[in-house]
């Protein structure tokens, strides 16, 4: 065998490994044969289906609630009309989608109307730890950055429940 080949049986055992730990069904369905150029998606493109609402890993999730309410300047609720299919490499462990066009239903803190653009940073490894990227028609508490940010720096999301908005008026009234 010489070096090229055996390069590409070990990118492919390694590409096959990587794709058969991860949830995406994209390379499962497909017979991969040696010397074809096949790569797993990146796991930021993974939507992360398997949750439920209640269980979501929402961007920020590791955040507090009192200390996302300190550094957010403006909380909406907000539907996401549009959501780039691939978020751009982030920090380590992280991709970085933008522009995510939201419109917004209701405002917590803050002046705003209408329509917006958001960024968001979503943990995506390790896989325990790896929050839900948020779909096109879903309707979310986003607890938001603007000054100074063009677009809006997320910086934390949660479901719109009554508890949780509950939770944001009392944190903003300083009763947390």
């Amino acid at each position: 065998m010489t070096e090229k080949r055996i390069l590409q049986v070990a990118v492919r055992v390694v590409i096959i490994t990587i794709c058969a730990s991860c949830s995406c069904e994209s390379e499962k369905s497909e017979s991969p044969t040696i010397g074809s150029p096949v790569l797993p998606r990146p796991a930021a493109t993974v939507r992360m289906n398997n949750l439920n609402a209640d269980e979501d890993r929402l961007p920020g999730s590791k955040k507090s609630l009192s200390d996302a309410l300190r550094a957010a300047d403006l909380i909406v609720i907000a539907s996401v009309s549009h959501i780039p299919a691939r978020g751009d490499v982030d920090a380590p462990g992280k991709s970085y989608f933008s522009p995510i066009e939201i419109d917004i239903e209701k405002v917590l803190k803050g002046h705003v109307s209408g329509k917006m653009t958001v960024g968001i940073s979503i943990r995506t490894f390790p896989k325990e730890d790896a929050e839900a990227i948020p779909r096109e028609g879903d309707r979310l508490l986003l607890l938001l950055r603007s000054e100074g940010h063009n677009p809006a720096e997320t910086v934390k999301i949660l479901r719109p429940t009554d508890q949780n908005i509950k939770a944001c008026s009392q944190g903003l009234n300083g009763e947390l």
